[in-house]
């Protein structure tokens, strides 16, 4: 994810390029002017542009809830964690709070983990300590197993939901790239 220095830096190129060819092949300017037009125009961007990234959202009160929810679920997997069963609650644990992390971070991301963060992990947690009360008796040997097969699919869920915000990621760059390149073969297709 770029910061937002980076991100007015690649606007400004952005007007740049935009005003270069508007001034010099539009209005028929000489290259020197078109030079500085577009100079002028990213330094604009640059200084006066009030651009951070894109998903950057206020504060919401879903975001709150989402967090202020998901923290005693944590806790009860961090509990959980020094009993018997370690792999599977240690990892949906790792993963919700890199994705708590990284919503924190940019809080317009909430909607593509709030319902892994808001639903799931509750109820990972619950399972999991329904888990750990089941105790070690061979008459409860299927359920645990069954128990923890849901665990070890509810991990993989949470590490695809991490990997989806990557994806996210990946696909405004996608999107954007997209957009210029149509932009120039639109304007320089002549």
């Amino acid at each position: 994810m770029t910061d937002d220095r980076t991100q007015r830096v690649i606007w400004a190129a952005g007007a740049a390029l935009i005003a270069l060819p508007a001034v010099v092949l539009g209005f028929g300017a000489p290259v020197w002017l078109g030079v500085l037009l577009a100079l002028v125009a990213a330094l604009a961007v640059l200084l006066m542009a009030p651009i951070g990234p894109i998903r950057r959202a206020p504060r919401t009160p879903a975001l709150k809830a989402v967090l202020r929810d998901a923290e005693p679920a944590l806790v009860k997997l961090a509990e959980l964690e020094q009993g018997r069963l370690r792999g599977p609650p240690e990892a949906i644990a790792a993963s919700a709070r890199r994705m708590i992390a990284e919503v924190r971070a940019e809080p317009g991301r909430l909607a593509a983990v709030q319902r892994m963060l808001a639903h799931y992990l509750p109820k990972a947690a619950e399972i999991a300590a329904l888990h750990a009360a089941l105790g070690d008796e061979p008459a409860h040997a299927a359920r645990r197993a069954e128990i923890e097969a849901l665990l070890t699919r509810l991990a993989q869920a949470f590490r695809d939901a991490e990997g989806a915000l990557d994806a996210q990621d990946l696909r405004v760059i996608d999107t954007e790239l997209k957009l210029m390149r149509d932009s120039l073969d639109e304007d320089f297709a002549r």
